[in-house]
């Protein structure tokens, strides 16, 4: 594992955690009925619980399309986009999609996140990857946890290295959760055995 220095305040547990939780309280939309009235159809909510925006990157699309698509936003907010299957095509809806969390000018955090609706058969997943494919093949797998390959550092506001690492998660269903997260972790701690200790909880 790698420490990756960014030009960035990180912020404090605290502030963290009053943030996260407003954003995991935000509600989804209900489905529009002219979605519902589709064969098959998924309405993702991806829930942004750090301090860093989110890049709309790329599409793979094994089957279907989108009905809304995704979108860019920022920190501490959620977007919400759906896919179908194709106008008369007897296949679900079943692809990835790409995003980039920037976190500088010069260092970002790219994943993908898979998703597969066979007429009525859920899955999810998420990939550290740039290319969507690589989400899909999550979902296939049922991948639907990720913890970054990295720690990054920055300093807080009062100038101490803070260091963080990015997870993601992915719950199956019709409208499908995904959830990306800053967590703070021991500054200076030897990334093995940051690992070694995440191993034991998981």
């Amino acid at each position: 594992m790698t420490i990756i220095k960014i030009a960035a305040t990180v912020l404090s547990a605290v502030e963290l955690e009053v943030k996260e939780k407003k954003v995991a309280a935000m509600t989804t939309p209900s489905p529009p009925q002219e979605l519902k009235d589709k064969t098959t159809w998924l309405q993702c909510t991806l829930k942004n619980e750090t301090q860093f925006n989110v890049l709309f990157r790329d599409t793979y699309f094994e089957s279907g399309t989108y009905w809304d698509p995704p979108r860019s936003f920022g920190p501490f907010e959620q977007c919400v986009f759906s896919c179908i299957n194709e106008d008369n095509a007897i296949s679900g809806a079943a692809g990835g999609t790409s995003f980039r969390l920037v976190l500088d000018n010069d260092n970002y955090y790219d994943f993908s996140l898979g998703w597969i609706s066979p007429l009525g058969s859920y899955k999810v997943g998420v990939a550290e990857s740039s290319n969507p494919r690589d989400g899909y093949d999550a979902a296939d797998k049922g991948s639907g946890i990720v913890r970054s390959e990295k720690i990054f550092q920055g300093k807080d506001k009062h100038g101490n290295l803070s260091d963080f690492r990015i997870d993601i998660s992915a719950t199956s269903s019709q409208k499908p959760l995904f959830v990306v997260k800053q967590v703070l972790v021991p500054t200076g701690i030897i990334p093995s055995l940051l690992n070694d200790a995440l191993a034991l909880v998981v």
